[in-house]
């Protein structure tokens, strides 16, 4: 799990939902979505229930990670 200490409970919950979907590559990619969760929370919930789904129908393409910067781009602010 993450060791952003500065996340309010919310915020940690969604870090580890988000750890959760990207699997391995949350290694690479921790920093990245910590930050977002932290300035961007209602974007990276969207982003994360987006994946969530994804995974669950199978229909990403590419890598997690590779699809959750790809709907982070389309999504809106």
């Amino acid at each position: 799990m993450t060791t952003a200490r500065k996340l309010s409970a919310g915020q940690w919950e969604l870090a580890g939902r988000m750890e959760t979907a990207l699997g391995v590559q949350w290694v690479n990619d921790a920093g990245k979505w910590v930050n977002r969760i932290k300035y961007h929370f209602g974007k990276s919930e969207r982003v994360t229930a987006e994946v969530e789904s994804a995974l669950k129908e199978s229909r990403i393409k590419t890598t997690p990670a590779q699809y959750a910067e790809q709907i982070w781009k389309e999504f809106a602010p």
